[in-house]
């Protein structure tokens, strides 16, 4: 909201006293506006902004205090200055609690009133502006949200691709690569023991050569997360990552079907393989629990190791883009996650994410 118009609304039932302050007051380079009552007041307020407000005290329909939190409700960054003949410090206070920049007892001293105003619409600037840029922040934020969201959708779209690519395509075509050595190699004569050998180490390549498509193709994008569901991923990845690793895992669920949403089964299972690459990478633990339940409508993933435990300095790294990922992935859905660490006994992850939640 912009201040370069110092509008300053006048309120007090005596007109002349009205006329002579706005005198004054437009003289000073400020916009006056007069009003005589406090629905006046509230009626000016509602229509439009100004940067302060003068109130008199007594006001022939509306107590002025009444009218200040009425103004302070309606416009909040209009500041308010209170006028009054009748000074005493319990009427200071409550001014002040209700929102009120400061006080001026009458007959007013003129100098000592334009200098309230000043420092009034310097605080109120000050405030404007430190909004403005919060909410630059804000958006700022929001868009690189939005930004990420969107490139994790991109990747994830292009893995999908390319996983089903190289399964099908390059699956079959080895399929098929085999069968015809299969062919060949029965028609091979029985003296050809050279020959013999060789297919039979062919095939055994192209077994070896099988399995490897058929596991970049699930860690590109697990066919089990699009068929089967999220708990069916899971566990594919629980058993994945105790081959790989030999760490053993215990896996609990309370159901076997989860919310099918496939934006939000697909970023619950990449927190899940990023907590347990983390895992792999720093805790050096032998053991990992994994629970997957639903708890109060919200779908909840705790990981815990035994490991050496991360620490606060850790968690708070600007440079853990593995953690950074997992929050962003997790505020995207509305998600909240907890991190926390004990030396020497263990790590946990716990990613509490609205159950109905789409893609926001």
């Amino acid at each position: 909201m912009s201040v370069d118009r110092q509008s300053i609304l006048i309120i007090d039932d005596e007109p002349r006293a009205c006329q002579s302050l706005a005198y004054i007051l437009n003289e000073e380079g400020y916009v006056p506006f007069s009003v005589n009552s406090g629905k006046e007041a509230i009626e000016a307020i509602a229509d439009r902004f100004f940067n302060l407000a003068l109130i008199d005290l007594k006001l022939p329909d509306i107590p002025g205090i009444k009218v200040l939190v009425k103004i302070k409700e309606l416009s909040p960054d209009t500041e308010a200055v209170i006028i009054t003949g009748h000074a005493s410090l319990d009427t200071a206070v409550q001014a002040m609690q209700d929102g009120a920049f400061g006080y001026v007892t009458k007959p007013i001293d003129m100098d000592y009133l334009l200098a309230i105003i000043t420092r009034a619409l310097e605080k109120q600037k000050s405030k404007i502006e430190r909004k403005e840029a919060e909410e630059e922040l804000r958006k700022s934020r929001e868009e690189l949200r939005n930004l990420s969201a969107y490139l994790q959708s991109a990747t994830e779209q292009e893995r999908t691709s390319i996983a089903r690519e190289i399964h099908d395509d390059l699956g079959q075509a080895l399929t098929a690569l085999k069968m015809d050595l299969s062919w060949l190699g029965k028609r091979l004569p029985g003296d050809q023991k050279s020959l013999i050998d060789k297919t039979e180490s062919m095939s055994k390549l192209i077994d070896a050569t099988i399995q490897t498509v058929q596991r970049l193709s699930a860690r590109l994008r697990p066919g089990l997360l699009d068929d089967l569901g999220l708990t069916a991923a899971i566990e594919w990845q629980v058993k994945e990552f105790e081959n790989r690793t030999g760490t053993k895992c215990e896996l609990t669920r309370s159901r076997d079907d989860f919310p099918q949403d496939r934006d939000l089964c697909t970023a619950v299972f990449r927190i899940f393989q990023e907590t347990l690459t983390n895992v792999a990478r720093h805790a050096n633990a032998t053991n990992v629990k994994i629970t997957l339940k639903e708890e109060l409508d919200k779908l909840v993933l705790e990981v815990t190791d035994n490991g050496k435990g991360i620490t606060e300095n850790q968690i708070s790294d600007p440079k853990s883009f593995g953690l950074i990922g997992i929050r962003e992935r997790a505020r995207f859905f509305n998600g909240e996650v907890k991190i926390s660490g004990m030396q020497d006994k263990g790590s946990t992850v716990r990613v509490s994410i609205p159950a109905g939640e789409g893609q926001k």
